[in-house]
Protein backbone atom coordinates (compact mmCIF):
# COMPACT_ATOMS: atom_id res chain seq x y z
CA UNK A 1 0.00 0.00 0.00
CA UNK A 2 1.41 3.48 -0.88
CA UNK A 3 0.74 5.98 1.72
CA UNK A 4 1.39 9.48 0.50
CA UNK A 5 1.66 12.32 3.10
CA UNK A 6 0.59 15.87 1.67
CA UNK A 7 2.45 18.21 3.44
CA UNK A 8 2.16 21.17 1.72
CA UNK A 9 5.22 23.12 2.62
CA UNK A 10 4.77 26.07 0.02
CA UNK A 11 1.03 26.01 0.08
CA UNK A 12 0.78 25.16 3.85
CA UNK A 13 3.02 28.08 4.86
CA UNK A 14 0.94 30.75 2.73
CA UNK A 15 -2.63 29.17 3.61
CA UNK A 16 -2.69 28.88 7.06
CA UNK A 17 -1.63 32.82 7.29
CA UNK A 18 -4.04 33.98 4.84
CA UNK A 19 -6.74 31.24 4.03
CA UNK A 20 -10.14 30.38 6.20
CA UNK A 21 -9.42 26.43 7.41
CA UNK A 22 -13.28 25.70 5.85
CA UNK A 23 -11.94 26.87 2.70
CA UNK A 24 -8.84 25.00 2.81
CA UNK A 25 -11.17 22.14 3.92
CA UNK A 26 -13.45 22.70 1.37
CA UNK A 27 -11.23 22.00 -1.71
CA UNK A 28 -9.60 19.02 0.59
CA UNK A 29 -12.98 17.44 0.32
CA UNK A 30 -13.79 18.11 -3.28
CA UNK A 31 -10.50 16.25 -3.61
CA UNK A 32 -11.53 13.83 -1.86
CA UNK A 33 -14.48 12.93 -3.74
CA UNK A 34 -12.23 12.53 -6.67
CA UNK A 35 -10.51 9.66 -5.26
CA UNK A 36 -10.81 6.06 -5.07
CA UNK A 37 -8.46 5.93 -1.87
CA UNK A 38 -8.49 7.71 0.77
CA UNK A 39 -8.19 11.68 2.26
CA UNK A 40 -8.40 12.22 5.68
CA UNK A 41 -7.44 15.69 7.64
CA UNK A 42 -8.76 14.79 11.22
CA UNK A 43 -6.27 15.92 14.00
CA UNK A 44 -5.44 12.20 14.98
CA UNK A 45 -4.58 10.84 11.67
CA UNK A 46 -2.74 13.79 11.02
CA UNK A 47 -0.29 13.73 14.29
CA UNK A 48 0.51 10.19 13.57
CA UNK A 49 1.94 10.93 10.57
CA UNK A 50 3.75 14.18 11.37
CA UNK A 51 6.79 12.41 12.60
CA UNK A 52 9.44 10.33 11.11
CA UNK A 53 12.88 8.78 12.46
CA UNK A 54 14.09 11.59 12.39
CA UNK A 55 14.07 14.80 15.04
CA UNK A 56 11.64 16.93 12.81
CA UNK A 57 7.56 17.41 12.81
CA UNK A 58 5.91 19.06 10.12
CA UNK A 59 2.25 18.32 10.73
CA UNK A 60 0.39 17.61 7.49
CA UNK A 61 -2.36 19.11 5.70
CA UNK A 62 -3.70 16.15 5.30
CA UNK A 63 -2.75 12.26 4.34
CA UNK A 64 -4.01 10.63 1.48
CA UNK A 65 -3.59 6.89 0.55
CA UNK A 66 -4.10 6.66 -2.98
CA UNK A 67 -5.63 3.64 -4.44
CA UNK A 68 -3.86 3.49 -8.26
CA UNK A 69 -1.93 5.86 -10.39
CA UNK A 70 -5.10 7.85 -11.33
CA UNK A 71 -5.21 9.12 -7.73
CA UNK A 72 -1.75 10.21 -7.51
CA UNK A 73 -2.34 12.17 -11.07
CA UNK A 74 -4.97 13.99 -9.64
CA UNK A 75 -3.31 14.53 -5.98
CA UNK A 76 -0.12 16.32 -7.89
CA UNK A 77 -2.26 18.32 -10.38
CA UNK A 78 -4.59 19.19 -6.99
CA UNK A 79 -0.71 20.62 -5.36
CA UNK A 80 0.25 22.09 -8.47
CA UNK A 81 -2.75 24.28 -8.47
CA UNK A 82 -2.87 25.42 -5.07
CA UNK A 83 0.38 26.41 -5.58
CA UNK A 84 -0.23 28.79 -8.04
CA UNK A 85 -2.69 30.40 -6.26
CA UNK A 86 -0.13 32.01 -3.34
Amino acid sequence: MIILSILFFSILAAQKKSMDKNTIYKKLDALGMTLQGDLKYDIITRTIYATDASAYREVPLAVIWPKDEEDLKKILAFCRGERRQE
